[in-house]
């Protein structure tokens, strides 16, 4: 039920913000993406949000790409399985020697995400900042945004991006406070 209230949202957020409801906004073929730190991200579309935040944002510090009335998403109905399907396979990000250190089976994910520091990008940035999308790691890596060094989106190519459903989730869980529920 929560997601299918997302996908509405998505769809109409997109719809009234680009006059298109073609494209699915912060997709590679079009649009802006959804949030970030280049200024104006929405949760689902690339219409301007008030402020911004991080560089180039033109926000004041501290605001976030967060807008008010996103769903309630829950890390163990809708996230977790996001990860369970996309990343948690035994040659990425679960076993004895998960990539980049981050495990994230279930059971494990939540703590090894929020509030953590990523190995990459010189240690300086948190994988999961509850509340800001655009200062969050994992969110600018499954983007494909804002890598640093030798890093890749995630999912890593030829395998496809997340769906913007998905990337949607995962925004809406980080506004939401990346809750462990």
């Amino acid at each position: 039920m929560r997601f299918k209230h997302l996908l509405a949202l998505a769809a109409l957020s997109t719809a009234i913000a680009c006059g298109d409801t073609t494209s699915a906004g912060g997709a590679p073929e079009g649009g802006a993406p959804s949030a970030g730190r280049g200024g104006g991200g929405a949760a689902s579309g690339g219409a301007p949000a008030a402020g911004g935040a991080g560089e180039g944002g033109g926000g004041a510090p501290g605001e976030t790409f967060c807008e008010p009335g996103l769903p309630e998403v829950s890390f163990a109905m809708d996230v977790q399985p996001i990860f369970t399907t996309s990343c948690a396979k035994s040659t990425c990000h679960a076993g004895t020697q998960p990539d980049a250190g981050l495990d994230l089976r279930e059971g494990v994910a939540h703590g090894e995400l929020v509030d953590e520091m990523t190995s990459q990008c010189g240690g300086d940035r948190v994988r999961i900042v509850a509340g800001d999308p655009a200062e969050s790691y994992l969110f600018d890596k499954v983007r494909g945004e804002e890598l640093c060094g030798t890093s890749r989106r995630m999912p890593p190519t030829p395998n496809p991006m997340l769906a913007q459903g998905d990337l949607d989730i995962l925004e809406a869980w980080i506004c939401g406070g990346a809750l462990d529920d």
